[in-house]
């Protein structure tokens, strides 16, 4: 109750210091800005088939909304264009004519206006610009889906608009759409980065997993007409969470899936390259992400399949529980990580948890990886597990956690493997994430986290298989690439299913 109340008193003071922290924050008034925008309401110089959303709120638009004549920003209603001149500036300003390559002056007293393409991105001198001019796209050819290539319906069943097919391009050779799909819920919430990218690509290519589940939010790779390359906006969680539906939907030869780090944990997109961090949000950030995207390499990911059966000679187990088939691409552990884990994420769905942000979030995880350290609720846990590696029942020491990584990241970014490279030298160069083996390792305490976090210790290695099996024999937590449960006692099988295509940053 005591140690409850102290972490409550904690969160109390991170959540006032951000309140604080945030609204002390100077704001420039609009007339001290040289860079503003001119809003229009009407959308005669847009394709009336062309679906735009608001840049603040995210709400679709309609022809009575507000656009920037100048940089095409979007706004539907009065009170978002007030947010949008303090916080996002007039990008045509200072640009380039593509015709007569003078600068345009976006300052609107001078009188000199100009005309920016919503899709290439080009900016023309409205004198330059008196004939009609065709779109090619420009560096986004070979990622945008084009609105002349995309065909929607109403049916009886569903009134609503919905996507019906996508045409092929065939003079397009390099044609490898890009899908954008975000998850409100991961890490600090924030999704900038998305919401450029509606504006960057076509609208329908940028998908909210809050608002869609993965399978309707993949649809969109099944109807196209060519391969597409995925972008994960979230954590491990989520990234799990699309390849899963990569498999159920018969995609893994169709798309390929890169990483843009929005969790916690980010231990997946460490190891493909694609960084630990949220990526500061700038105008230019999608197109650096663009280029990334574009001249990364394809890898494969070993897929596997965790298998769990349960006793059903039980009346209550037969009736309540059922086999199960779950995969997994980092990490499974079971034992006191797992646990503070499952802590953390019922603190971030509980009611008090109102600011989202990843400072707050890592002090959740300090905060109850340090409770393990005091109340040890994992103790014993090797008196609780039996552990089969490729066949052979494993000795176990005294633990606290049991971990079968398929990469070489684990807990945001501690490296099991390569810290045993000094004393087993072969052992960590022998890993890969398609070779077919995970690597089980234990360890003996929350504190012994905290040194393996810090490098003050190893972890304790014991080995490498093709197939772990794992009896519990009471009800414990466990977790598969970051998303925690309690388990009853059965029987875990843990084997190689097959194979997810990854983009690796180079």
């Amino acid at each position: 109750m005591e140690f409850n109340l102290i972490v409550l008193i904690l969160c109390m003071l991170v959540i006032l210091w951000f309140i604080l922290h945030y609204f002390a924050k100077p704001t420039v008034p609009i007339s001290d800005r040289k860079k503003r925008h001119l809003w229009k309401t009407s959308l005669s110089t847009f394709d009336k088939d062309v679906l735009l959303f608001c840049n603040i709120c995210e709400h679709l638009t309609s022809q009575f909304s507000f656009f920037c004549e100048y940089c095409s920003v979007a706004c539907d209603k009065i009170e978002c264009t007030k947010i949008a001149d303090q916080s996002i500036r007039c990008n045509l300003s200072d640009t380039v004519c593509s015709i007569c390559k003078s600068e345009i002056d976006g300052v609107h007293d001078v009188g000199i206006h100009g005309t920016k393409c919503i899709w290439c991105f080009k900016s023309f001198h409205d004198s330059c610009a008196k004939n009609d001019l065709i779109c090619d796209f420009g560096q986004l050819q070979n990622v945008i889906i084009p609105p002349f290539s995309v065909k929607a319906c109403r049916t009886s069943n569903a009134p609503k608009l919905h996507l019906k097919e996508i045409t092929p391009i065939p003079e397009w050779k390099n044609w490898e759409p890009l899908i954008v799909i975000y998850n409100e819920a991961s890490g600090s919430n924030d999704h900038e980065i998305a919401t450029l990218f509606r504006r960057l690509l076509n609208p329908i290519q940028v998908i909210s997993l809050t608002h869609r589940g993965p399978t309707e939010a993949l649809e969109i790779i099944k109807l196209c007409p060519v391969k597409c390359r995925l972008l994960v906006c979230g954590g491990d969680g989520s990234v799990a969470w699309c390849l899963n539906t990569i498999k159920e939907m018969n995609l893994d030869d169709k798309v390929s899936v890169a990483i843009c780090p929005q969790g916690t944990g980010n231990d997946l997109s460490r190891v493909l390259n694609w960084g630990s961090e949220t990526y500061s949000c700038d105008f230019e950030t999608p197109f650096t992400f663009l280029d990334n995207i574009i001249s990364a390499e394809t890898v494969l990911l070993d897929r596997w399949q965790i298998e769990m059966k349960y006793d059903h000679r039980v009346p209550v187990i037969r009736r309540l529980h059922h086999d199960k088939k779950l995969f997994m691409y980092n990490y499974c552990s079971i034992g006191v990580d797992a646990l503070v884990t499952l802590n953390f994420h019922k603190a971030r769905d509980s009611a008090f948890y109102v600011i989202k942000s990843k400072i707050i979030n890592k002090l959740l995880y300090f905060i109850y990886g340090t409770q393990q350290v005091i109340t040890q609720d994992c103790d014993g846990l090797h008196d609780h597990v039996e552990v089969v590696i490729d066949g052979i029942k494993q000795e176990l020491p005294e633990l606290q956690s049991v971990i079968m990584l398929n990469i070489d990241s684990w807990g945001a970014g501690c490296k099991l493997i390569d810290m045993i490279k000094e004393t087993d030298k072969t052992f960590a160069e022998g890993h890969s994430i398609d070779d077919g083996q995970i690597e089980v390792f234990g360890v003996s305490s929350s504190f012994h986290i905290a040194q393996l976090q810090v490098g003050l210790t190893k972890p304790l290695k014991l080995g490498r298989a093709k197939e772990v099996q794992i009896r519990l024999k009471k009800i414990l937590p466990i977790q598969i690439d970051g998303e925690p449960h309690f388990e009853i006692p059965c029987q875990i099988t843990i084997s190689k299913h097959s194979q997810a295509r990854m983009l690796r940053r180079k």
